[in-house]
C-alpha cells in the first residue's frame, strides 16, 4: 500500500467576518438604572446591518460544511486531509463559494450608505456612526482563502543532523518515535470521524424503521446515499473494511425506495434488521 503522502494532501480553510455587533454601555447602563439592578447585570450587544451580513455569513457556513464534508481532521487548528483524486473537484467548489461570496461583499459595497440609513432608522437612538467601519475597512475584514500543503515524512525528520554520540542518536530515535506516534494518531481519529459518521446515518435509519410509529422521510435514505458517494474520498488510509462495509450498506439499506420502506411492514423490518446488523459489525471499527 502505497504511503500516505502519495495519495493525499493537508488543507486549511481560512476565514474571517466582520462581527457586525457592538457593545452597548450606554443600554447596559440604562437598563441598570430603569430596574435599579445591582452588581453585572449582564452585556448589551447591538446587531450592525443584520439584512446586509446574513447572507454572506450563510455563504462562509455552507463553505466550511462542504470543507468539513470532504475532509477528514488533520490536528486542532483547522488543517484537515483531503486525497488528491478529490483535489480538484474540492477546490472547484471552494472557488464557486469564494466568487459568491465577492459578488455579496460588492453588493454591500454598493450599498453601504443606504445600510447606514437603514440601520440609524431602525435603531434610532441607539444608532453611532462610530460603530461602523468605512467600506475599505470592511472589505479587509472578510477572508476566504485556502491553505495547501504536503504531508509531512516523519522518518525524513532530522535527516540533516549528524549525531555524533549514542546520547543523540537515542535522542533523535525517540524524537522520531514520538512524532511517528502522533502522526498514526491524528490518521486514526480522522477516520474514527469517517466510522462515526457512516454509523451515525445508519443508526439513525435503524431507529426510524425500527419504530413502526416514527415518520419517516426521504431525506433519511437521502442522507445516506450521498454520505456513501463521498466516502471513497474520505477513505485516507484506503480502508478494506469500510470499503465493504459501504457496499453492504448500499446492497441492503438503500435498494428501496422511500415510499416502500413506509407503507411495507415486512420490508421496513427486514431492513431493520440490515441496519442492526451492520451497526453491531461497525462497533468493532470505532
Amino acid at each position: 500500500m502505497s504511503k500516505i503522502q502519495e495519495r493525499a494532501m493537508i488543507v486549511g480553510f481560512h476565514q474571517g467576518k466582520w462581527g457586525a455587533r457592538v457593545k452597548d454601555r450606554e443600554a447596559e447602563t440604562y437598563i441598570k438604572n430603569v430596574y435599579e439592578s445591582k452588581g453585572d447585570i449582564g452585556t448589551f450587544y447591538k446587531k450592525l446591518m443584520p439584512d446586509y451580513v446574513k447572507d454572506i455569513n450563510k455563504l462562509y457556513s455552507e463553505a466550511y460544511k462542504f470543507h468539513t464534508e470532504n475532509t477528514v481532521p488533520y490536528d486542532d487548528n483547522g488543517r484537515r486531509f483531503i486525497l488528491n483524486q478529490n483535489y480538484f473537484k474540492y477546490v472547484g467548489e471552494m472557488k464557486t463559494y469564494q466568487s459568491k461570496v465577492n459578488a455579496k461583499l460588492q453588493d454591500m459595497i454598493g450599498k453601504y450608505s443606504e445600510a447606514l440609513t437603514e440601520d440609524e432608522s431602525r435603531m434610532n437612538k441607539g444608532f453611532k456612526l462610530s460603530d461602523y467601519p468605512d467600506s475599505g475597512t470592511l472589505l479587509n475584514k472578510y477572508k476566504f482563502f485556502l491553505d495547501v500543503e504536503k504531508i509531512p515524512e516523519n522518518d525524513k525528520l532530522f535527516n540533516d543532523m549528524e549525531a555524533e554520540t549514542e546520547e543523540q542518536k537515542k535522542l533523535l530515535e525517540d524524537v522520531r518515535a514520538e512524532e511517528e506516534k502522533k502522526f498514526n494518531d491524528r490518521i486514526e481519529t480522522a477516520m474514527k470521524t469517517v466510522w462515526n459518521r457512516i454509523y451515525d446515518v445508519v443508526k439513525h435509519m435503524e431507529q426510524k424503521l425500527s419504530n413502526p410509529d416514527a415518520r419517516f422521510h426521504g431525506s433519511t435514505v437521502e442522507n445516506i446515499k450521498e454520505l456513501l458517494d463521498i466516502l471513497p474520498q474520505l477513505n485516507i488510509t484506503n480502508d478494506v473494511k469500510l470499503e465493504e462495509v459501504r457496499q453492504e450498506i448500499i446492497d441492503k439499506l438503500t435498494i428501496y425506495r422511500t415510499e416502500v420502506l413506509r407503507d411495507s411492514p415486512e420490508i421496513r423490518k427486514e431492513t431493520a434488521k440490515s441496519a442492526e446488523e451492520i451497526l453491531k459489525k461497525m462497533e468493532g471499527y470505532l
